[in-house]
């Protein structure tokens, strides 16, 4: 029998992975790991918008939603438009974080 301990998850929700309630909770940290489909620039918005649709009903599907629990993670599908807001937060909150401490990439 193969078990998964999860000793903590710092985030300001909590993922439905976690139906017990065990969250560690950080009033001013929130860090996740994403995963998410690109296109070049200039795709055509139709082809964009079929991608979105096509991969959103993919993410519906038990199966898949399974898996991606299995995984510890959460299928979502966002939007575009939400995609490029939440990159932009992102960059927003973790740029700073990232100068002030001299990170670099090897």
């Amino acid at each position: 029998m193969k078990m998964t301990l999860c000793a903590g998850v710092f985030a300001l929700a909590t993922l439905g992975l976690l139906s017990d309630g065990s969250l560690a909770r950080a009033t001013e940290f929130d860090g996740q790991t994403f995963t998410g489909l690109f296109a070049p620039a200039r795709t055509p918005p139709e082809i964009v918008t079929r991608l979105h649709d096509t991969l959103a009903e993919i993410l519906k599907d038990p199966a898949i939603v399974e898996k991606f629990n299995a995984l510890g993670a959460e299928a979502v599908a966002m939007t575009p438009a939400d995609f490029t807001s939440y990159l932009e937060r992102e960059d927003a909150k973790w740029i700073p974080v990232v100068r002030k401490a001299n990170i670099k990439a090897d």
